[in-house]
């Protein structure tokens, strides 16, 4: 695209005017796409001609404002933290350099300061000439007592120019992860003896308790949020209601104090291999709502007082009841409604035995690890609650790859990083604050997106779409911040089309990266991998990639090829390299005593496999339980929608079966075999 305005307008605004595929090669956006971003980002674009004056005034706007809506302090930074020199940036017309400025600082409890200062006694940094204006950029130095960890809101205030923001204290680090193994388990596909039909919390407590006793640290599942379960149907784990309540299909009932046997809800074992959400969560339903007729006494004076201290329940329970009725305008929220009321006891409920969850994997030095989603539903309580952020018209997606040549379209509106910012990243905040209030290790999915994301304008291809930056480090100060408060550790998605330049800044922050197997093997290289990196979390597979089975016999490929994401070159072109990776790990694995000769089973591979990751100096490593069993066909089909029914498939064994197969307890005594070796080495 050679149009320098044009050009210049996208950088103003956080947009790639190109970008580099997983097949990198370069990719021009067309110049509709690029103007449909950059409406959506606020620029009034929609000729040519217009963009001239959208420079200008971009530039100007930016400039008039004296602070940004966010700013970053690191704590640490000086050689004596506690005498640290905390300032604020500001940018200022060259005219008000013989004017006083007046700011207030207000920190988290509400505790407030007053500085004053004379402009041209600040240090200034650089003057500039913008549009025939002059402006200076000075430091504003914090005065007075040390300026600690947390959230600041202040104003600034000069000869009628006034202008606020957040600053953000962080540490430079998030908290470390603990060196181990876990396993991985989708709940919803778990199921035992006390609940045929879905996995529960009281279920995945009982397997982390398990898995502890063979030597594991934690189970790892997928996003345990409030999912539509009934109209609009959604049960994707990451296409939730909301990111900030839970999903009360995962509750125990027999642990609900007020819950019966006749009140029924757990139901019998379905038939087929793939799970009726509906029907199960009709069941759940009636259960709970029977139960909550029977509350009484203190419990419901606990309850009563728990939803008068949560304002955001509240309107939860409210948007969903109105949902349901189709109402255009959301009811009031009372407890004499009885769909406000159920909902609102549903998350009580759900809130109590996760608390519980985590404060027994605590107690037994185990970990509750969770996994924070992207994206939530167009139709959900987020996109309602906080539509002022979420861009209209524009879905989040991933450019083209190997594994998805036409690119992909994730189906959810992504975040607007200049209204967010406006918002003092509120949102995101309150995200990351729910999931790590419980858990010791947060996943945080698709880790790019706090650096930039790939967004599909309506009636644009997967192909077609444009990349936003994002204001990373006012993100990975939130993280920081947040995990250091709770002790968290972060573990960022970072598969897939990742500059390198994200990776180091993991790295500088303290978030531990993926290490996934399948993406590593190559049979062009000696040996046919690297290995993964002390600051790592290492697996085989993941839920969005094939099962090992399945990868090893090619099926995979032939998947991919059926169902049109893949074209018959691509497709026979991974086949060519796949045969190329078995040949050459086969090799590598017998010349570490793996394996034996000729043709070995996939159940022999993977073991083998699975022990080398054991050994290696990644800080966690984790083991996909349906591969212990020869599982093949996956959980998730990415690029898939009506052509598979993802999300939905039962675990073939149930978790009394799990704990009893001597397969599955050889494969995870192995690797803790593997681990203990590799730590006194």
């Amino acid at each position: 695209m050679a149009d320098p305005p044009l050009q210049r307008l996208a950088r103003l605004y956080g947009v790639q005017a190109v970008h580099r595929d997983g097949f990198r090669q370069d990719r021009y956006p067309e110049r509709e796409a690029l103007f449909a971003v950059l409406r959506n980002l606020g620029a009034d674009v929609a000729k040519s001609e217009d963009v001239p004056r959208e420079v200008r005034r971009a530039e100007i706007e930016r400039w008039e404002r004296i602070s940004d809506p966010v700013s970053v302090s690191w704590v640490g930074q000086g050689s004596v933290p506690e005498r640290e020199r905390v300032s604020l940036r500001l940018r200022l017309p060259i005219s008000l350099q013989a004017e006083r400025l007046d700011v207030s600082i207000k920190n988290e409890s509400g505790i407030q300061r007053q500085i004053s200062a004379e402009v041209r006694r600040l240090p200034c940094s650089r003057k500039v000439s913008v549009h025939g204006r002059r402006y200076a950029v000075v430091e504003l130095p914090i005065d007075g007592p040390p300026i600690g960890a947390g959230y600041y809101r202040y104003r600034v205030r000069v000869s009628g120019h006034e202008s606020g923001g957040l600053l953000i204290r962080a540490p430079r680090a998030c908290c470390d992860l603990k060196r181990g193994w876990g396993a991985f388990a989708p709940l919803y596909a778990l199921h035992s003896r006390n609940s045929p039909g879905v996995g529960t919390f009281a279920d995945l407590s009982k397997l982390t308790a398990w898995l502890g006793s063979l030597g594991g640290g934690f189970v790892s599942t997928l996003p345990l949020l409030a999912s539509f379960l009934d109209e609009p149907f959604e049960p994707s784990p990451y296409m939730p209601v909301s990111r900030c309540f839970w999903n009360e299909l995962f509750v125990d009932l027999p642990s609900v104090p007020e819950w019966s046997p006749e009140f029924g809800g757990i139901g019998d074992a379905p038939a087929g291999p793939h799970i009726d959400y509906r029907g199960l969560m009709r069941g759940k339903r009636a259960a709970l709502e029977k139960a909550l007729a029977r509350l009484g006494g203190q419990r419901q004076e606990t309850f009563a007082r728990f939803a008068e201290r949560h304002a955001e329940l509240r309107a939860y329970a409210a948007f969903r009841a109105g949902l349901e009725r189709g109402l255009g305008e959301l009811p009031e929220f009372t407890l004499r409604d009885p769909a406000c009321a159920y909902h609102a006891f549903a998350q009580w409920i759900a809130e109590e035995q996760l608390n519980a969850l985590a404060e027994r994997a605590a107690e037994d030095g185990h970990q509750l690890c969770l996994d924070l989603p992207l994206g939530v539903h167009p139709r959900g309580f987020d996109s309602h609650r906080h539509a002022d952020i979420f861009s209209q018209g524009i879905a989040a997606g991933a450019p083209p790859d190997r594994f998805f040549s036409k690119g992909q379209n994730w189906g959810f509106a992504p975040i607007n990083p200049r209204l967010a910012r406006e918002h003092g990243h509120a949102y995101f905040v309150a995200c990351i604050r729910h999931h790590m209030r419980l858990a010791g290790v947060l996943r945080v999915d698709h880790l790019m997106g706090l650096h930039r994301l790939y967004w599909i304008p309506e009636g644009f291809g997967g192909d077609q779409g444009v990349y936003v930056r994002y204001p990373a480090e006012e993100l990975y100060a939130i993280l920081c911040l947040e995990s250091q408060r709770s002790d968290t550790a972060v573990v960022g998605e970072d598969l897939g089309t990742v500059p390198g330049y994200v990776r180091q800044r993991m790295a500088d922050h303290g978030l531990r990266r993926m290490y996934v197997s399948q993406f590593e093997y190559s049979g062009d290289r000696k040996p046919p991998y690297n290995a993964p990196t002390r600051q790592s979390v290492a697996s085989v597979n993941t839920h969005d990639t094939a099962m090992f089975a399945s990868f090893w016999t090619g099926r995979d490929i032939d998947d991919q090829a059926s169902l049109g994401l893949l074209d018959d070159d691509h497709a026979d072109d991974a086949r060519k390299r796949r045969k190329r990776l078995k040949r050459a790990l086969l090799s590598h694995l017998r010349k570490l005593r793996l394996i034996g000769g000729g043709q070995p089973a996939a159940d022999a591979v993977l073991r083998a496999c699975l022990t080398t990751l054991g050994a290696s100096q990644a800080e966690c490593v984790i083991v996909t339980l349906e591969d212990l069993w020869g599982e093949t066909d996956p959980q998730n089909t990415p690029g898939t929608d009506q052509e598979r029914p993802n999300w939905t498939r039962r675990a073939r064994l149930s978790l009394e079966q799990i704990q009893a197969d001597r397969g599955v307890v050889s494969a995870l005594t192995g690797i803790e075999r593997a681990r203990r070796s590799a730590e006194q080495d």
